[in-house]
């Protein structure tokens, strides 16, 4: 899968509102735009029997419009390809049986790929790259009288959108200016870097003080560095503190309280008076599995992926000669991977799973998980050094 798909749809998926835009027109007492709200998830793992080498990436768009005290809904299902230097949208129609009123990410159904039909009344809208934004759309006859005008600009900074009905030549539906979508975190405020006023030595004695097994110890500093690691990988370097303190401390009840796994982690992370993005950020890499809080942010879905990787690879590399992961190649990693008798314990679906939230194909999860190891493995064999 190519990046630039990767990373269009990095910059489109996320919660964004216009309620900037919203409250600014209804402060002057104008007409304004309704309040409204899309959230857009990848949903590749909601979709099976995907063909051997498939390279698109569906979108669930979640969008929420009110007016007044009523709120519509109108999700669609959406897939993006490469075309040539551009992106392509394509829409599909959402299988019959599902209620459009309550359908989000967490409710959609495992859909099958070979009964998906692609939308006959929407003409895919085609997007190219100029500046760092994507700019496109396209024009659709949902009948011989109604066109619909669709034109998009999504940006680090926003999301532009403008749509227009227009029946018999006449504009039926629509505004004069785009609705301005900004990004929101996972508390619903406008995104910004993500900060903790954490130290890392504050963090890791927080980690000893409920884990004393080496084991674990490890593991929190591993996955700190791997997270760290990402954080620059991404374009999210202003945040790698942020992230490897997460890292860190996404196992903090673990040794102390298995059953209770994530749901212990906010008490204990009240010692160091956690900001709510990281209690948040450390209880959803347990979703599915022992937790409900889902990984919303690239982040979050970075920890979900990486962390059980992380001790397949640490277990790959006791076996080799070296006993190190600096010699080790992708292709080994995946002889690993496949044989599920090698440790059992790292659960290969939930990594398959991460990878999917991600976007990414499986041997890239694999393979820059690897180069984030061997980076950081001087670094974490000192680390441990100190704590014997």
């Amino acid at each position: 899968m190519e990046n630039t798909l990767k990373e269009f749809t990095a910059m489109l998926c996320g919660s964004f509102d216009n309620h900037e835009q919203y409250d600014e027109m209804t402060a002057k007492g104008e007409k304004s735009f309704p309040f409204a709200r899309h959230v857009n998830t990848v949903c590749n793992d909601r979709i099976k029997g995907l063909p051997e080498g498939f390279e698109g990436i569906f979108v669930l768009e979640e969008s929420y419009y009110t007016i007044g005290d009523n709120t519509n809904a109108m999700p669609h299902l959406f897939l993006f390809t490469m075309e040539g230097d551009s992106v392509k949208l394509s829409s599909y129609e959402l299988p019959e049986g599902i209620d459009k009123k309550t359908l989000n990410y967490e409710s959609l159904p495992t859909l099958d790929y070979s009964m998906l039909k692609v939308s006959e009344k929407f003409t895919p809208a085609l997007y190219k790259e100029c500046d760092g934004a994507w700019e496109g759309g396209s024009e659709s006859m949902f009948s011989p009288v109604v066109r619909f005008k669709l034109w998009e600009r999504f940006s680090k900074e926003c999301l532009e959108v403008s749509e227009i009905i227009e029946v018999n030549g006449k504009r039926t539906f629509g505004y004069d200016v785009p609705l301005l979508y900004k990004r929101t975190n996972i508390l619903g405020q406008e995104d910004k870097d993500m900060e903790t006023h954490i130290k890392r030595d504050e963090a890791l004695e927080l980690l000893k003080k409920y884990n004393k097994e080496p084991f674990h110890i490890q593991h929190g500093i591993t996955v700190g560095k791997v997270m760290a690691w990402y954080a620059g990988e991404l374009g999210y370097g202003a945040e790698a503190d942020f992230w490897e303190i997460t890292g860190i401390l996404h196992d903090i009840d673990f040794e102390l309280y298995p059953e209770e796994h994530c749901k212990k982690a906010p008490e204990l992370l009240k010692d160091v008076d956690a900001e709510p993005e990281v209690v948040h950020a450390v209880c959803s890499h347990g979703y599915g599995i022992c937790s409900d809080v889902e990984p919303m942010h690239e982040m979050e879905k970075v920890l979900f992926a990486a962390d059980e990787l992380t001790g397949l690879i640490w277990a790959a590399a006791k076996m080799r000669p070296s006993k190190s992961t600096k010699d080790m190649e992708l292709s080994s990693l995946k002889k690993k991977f496949k044989d599920k008798r090698f440790a059992a314990g790292c659960s290969r679906d939930t990594i398959k799973e991460g990878a999917e939230r991600l976007g990414w194909s499986l041997d890239e999860l694999l393979e820059r998980t690897l180069k984030a190891m061997q980076a950081s493995e001087d670094e974490i064999n000192s680390e441990m050094e100190k704590q014997d």
